[in-house]
């Protein structure tokens, strides 16, 4: 008798081999195991893991480039804060970077040097806020430090009444205030001069206006002056054509006047770039002339003060001109 036992039974075909492929850039991660946190160990792979994020669209407004994210993962790995955390934490304001109050407490905290600290807000009567203290210490000291910041303070200084958040929340203002400050005085080494966000967003930039006052006001913009607008030359290239024969009538044989100063001047305050760019226009000695002669007339309409300055100021512009004038000795 046959063994009909196996019949119908089908061995397991056995799995599929796959190629392996073995980058040596990219971790491997076991069955079962857990991904713990990501720390690039180079600047390519912060901007790899930067330019991640800036595609996932898992990143603030002000750091939406890989180049800006890159920045602000460096800055936050240099005071201890996670790629992920600094993504979130760090803030660019006036481009600085600066660190949220929330964040800057829990980074003062997961230090060692780290003690304790103490926050509180005080209301008067009406349940408005008047002052916040904010106290901390370091490990294995007794010295607290304290820093207390009042509503006056507040309105002294225009944060008070300043439109935003701080307006409906008055009480967080004062504590991120006294937060901020209490802690960079105590943690000095672990802040390393990182401000708090909600600090860095009211001081203003100065740097525009500091430079503003060391340098030239920029140049007025010169009104035409001129009726039907010909094409003016400067002073350097009127010096340049003195020796050039002025502009003839075909028919009879006149010079052409192609300046005139326009209708809707009279009456108005003379402006000095008048003078400048008339005689920018003036060629040879004879419109040189006429063109003074013409504003003597105009200026006659004006009141004495403006008509000593347009005159210095043509004097002053016509002795500029040399070259152009040198026809007169001719």
């Amino acid at each position: 008798m046959s063994d009909t036992s196996q019949i119908g039974r089908t061995e397991a075909p056995p799995p599929p081999k796959t190629d392996v492929v073995e980058k040596k850039d990219l971790p491997t991660l076991a069955t079962g195991g857990s991904l713990g946190a990501i720390i690039p160990e180079n600047i390519d792979q912060v901007w790899r893991l930067a330019t991640i994020l800036c595609q996932a669209e898992m990143v603030p407004k002000s750091l939406n480039t890989p180049a800006k994210a890159t920045v602000a993962i460096m800055h936050g790995m240099e005071v201890g804060l996670m790629p992920l955390q600094a993504m979130q934490s760090i803030a660019v304001i006036n481009n600085m970077p600066s660190i949220y109050g929330d964040a800057m407490l829990a980074l003062v905290i997961s230090k060692p040097v780290y003690g304790d600290h103490k926050e509180s807000i005080e209301f008067d009567d009406a349940g408005v806020p008047w002052a916040a203290t904010c106290s901390a210490r370091r490990k294995g000291g007794n010295e607290w430090r304290t820093q207390t910041i009042t509503r006056a303070q507040a309105q002294k200084a225009g944060w008070w009444s300043k439109a935003g958040p701080w307006s409906s929340t008055p009480q967080r203002m004062l504590q991120m205030r006294a937060r901020g400050w209490c802690l960079r005085d105590t943690f000095p080494d672990v802040l390393r001069g990182l401000v708090m966000a909600e600090e860095a967003a009211d001081i203003v930039d100065i740097t525009e206006q500091g430079s503003a006052t060391t340098s030239s006001p920029p140049e007025p913009k010169r009104t035409d002056f001129t009726k039907d607008g010909p094409h003016r030359t400067t002073a350097k290239s009127a010096a340049n054509v003195s020796d050039a024969e002025p502009p003839h009538d075909a028919e009879t044989g006149e010079i052409k006047k192609s300046w005139k100063l326009a209708d809707t001047i009279v009456g108005q305050q003379a402006k000095l770039g008048a003078i400048h760019d008339l005689l920018a226009m003036a060629e040879i000695k004879s419109e040189v002339d006429d063109i003074e002669a013409e504003h003597r007339e105009f200026l006659g309409k004006l009141g004495q003060q403006r008509k000593d300055e347009t005159m210095k100021a043509f004097r002053d512009r016509k002795a500029e001109l040399p070259e152009a004038l040198a026809l007169q000795d001719k």
